[in-house]
């Protein structure tokens, strides 16, 4: 999904409800560890190339979605991950795996939750973009093009990733569309997953890929003051946040320098 606001590189913390600690082997809690969250949208596929609608329906990634996925492992190839995470989607799987396969160091086994799939854009999902966008842009007076013109005055119009989430749901004549409050609660589900396993296994670096909807969503709960403005995540582009006592630090937003330079 196209998003209106880019950011490349910040620094925000905000206090936020997280786990500070975890139980040991004997039931006592044990101080909690450091994180690092390195979150990367799957590499560009077929479906983005061609303007079709993907959630939890899968195409393969291109030639060039390939080329980012591994060009983003060689930028990380010295980073020593405790955990590797991604949704059921095989582009997620696919730019993980090629991740971890340029890793210098010893790498986890890959774990596929749900709450880090894309969206579900239930009977749109491999249709045109302009099938699913142009109902909802007509009722504000707009059309829908490919470059995603008037997406921000939409944007603004109907509540942000919410309105457009429940609008699409309301949309779909097959009702199998995701809701918004549906889409927070499965990501939740993925964030505690990985803060407590990654915790446990002593805390450290963790991928994360995911898409181009959920990795906003997640930045939403994590940073509940930048839901107003939205926000794009490129194919290939790594996105990262930090942990430590209950504190979650935002570092980076959209960074594309490792997925675009040469080695």
């Amino acid at each position: 999904m196209k998003k209106r606001f880019l950011v490349v590189s910040l620094i925000m913390v905000f206090m936020v409800s997280a786990l500070s600690c975890v139980p040991g082997e004997n039931g006592a809690a044990q101080s909690s560890n450091e994180l690092t969250i390195y979150f990367v949208r799957h590499g560009r596929t077929i479906f983005n190339q061609l303007g079709r609608v993907q959630g939890l329906i899968d195409s393969p990634l291109t030639d060039a979605g390939i080329n980012q996925a591994i060009s983003v492992g060689k930028g990380m190839a010295d980073i020593e991950f405790v955990a590797a995470y991604s949704g059921y989607p095989g582009r997620q799987r696919q730019t993980a795996l090629l991740i971890l396969q340029q890793n210098n160091n010893r790498t986890p086994l890959l774990t596929e939750h749900t709450g880090f799939n894309e969206w579900s854009f239930g009977g749109f999902e491999g249709g045109s973009n302009i099938a699913l966008w142009n109902p909802i842009f007509q009722q504000y007076g707009y059309e829908f093009d490919e470059d995603w013109t008037y997406y921000d005055d939409v944007f603004e119009l109907i509540g942000g990733d919410r309105g457009f989430a429940d609008a699409i749901a309301a949309n779909d004549e097959y009702g199998l569309a995701e809701r918004y409050d549906d889409i927070l609660s499965r990501a939740q589900a993925g964030l505690d997953h990985l803060i407590e396993n990654s915790l446990a296994a002593g805390g450290g670096n963790v991928l994360v890929v995911s898409s181009g909807s959920q990795i906003p969503t997640i930045l939403y709960i994590l940073f509940p003051e930048l839901e107003g403005e939205g926000i794009d995540v490129s194919n290939g582009s790594v996105t990262t946040v930090k942990y430590a006592n209950g504190v979650f630090s935002l570092i980076s937003i959209n960074d594309t320098s490792f997925r675009d330079a040469s080695y």
